[in-house]
């Protein structure tokens, strides 16, 4: 006899085999190897705006809706930026922590549903990306290099601060819509 948690957490898939709905069907694959790209096509063609992008909007919404899930998105972005960018310690290091704490950080307000909330925690994303990214300096050049490289980027966390608090209060809303609707349809699974 099974229990309650394991009826609630049992699901069948086509062929009639039972799964964990905990497990990644290879349709959720492709489906977060796409929103993956999205963010790499987001940040990509925004590249010419300095600090101004839709990855963190995107990362929030994706978070809100897919919860932990949404870890898998967001390493496909890390893998095509290594692929196009090359691996290297100013960005590739960083990279593998921001945007985890950044959906993390979601993950634990996931259930409010307030754009406002989301602009904000976006802004403050924003104006601390410059510091995260700098830690790797720290070890490398000791605290001098790390220091200088916190400041000589203000002015760009103040932009991209700005930026993710305009485009999370705009974007918000629309692509959770559009994010929900996706997610039931029923002739879509995922």
């Amino acid at each position: 006899m099974m229990s309650a948690f394991n009826k609630k957490h049992i699901d069948t898939d086509v062929q009639g085999i039972k799964k964990s709905k905990k497990t990644i069907t290879p349709f959720e694959l492709v489906i977060f190897a796409i929103l993956g790209t999205f963010l790499m096509a987001g940040q990509v063609a925004l590249a010419v705006l300095p600090n101004i992008e839709v990855v963190s909007p995107l990362v929030i919404v994706y978070t809100c809706v897919y919860g932990r899930k949404a870890f898998l998105p967001i390493y496909v972005f890390v893998l095509l930026e290594g692929l196009i960018y090359g691996f290297n310690l100013w960005w590739f290091v960083p990279y593998l922590y921001v945007w985890s704490i950044l959906s993390g950080t979601i993950l634990i307000f996931k259930k409010l549903d307030s754009a406002l909330f989301y602009a904000v925690i976006a802004a403050i994303f924003g104006l601390c990306f410059g510091t995260m990214t700098s830690i790797p300096y720290l070890f490398t050049g000791g605290p001098t290099m790390f220091f200088a490289t916190v400041a000589a980027g203000l002015i760009f966390d103040l932009t991209h601060a700005v930026a993710n608090f305009v485009l999370t209060l705009i974007l918000y809303r629309p692509l959770m819509k559009l994010f929900h609707e996706l997610r039931n349809n029923k002739r879509i699974k995922f």
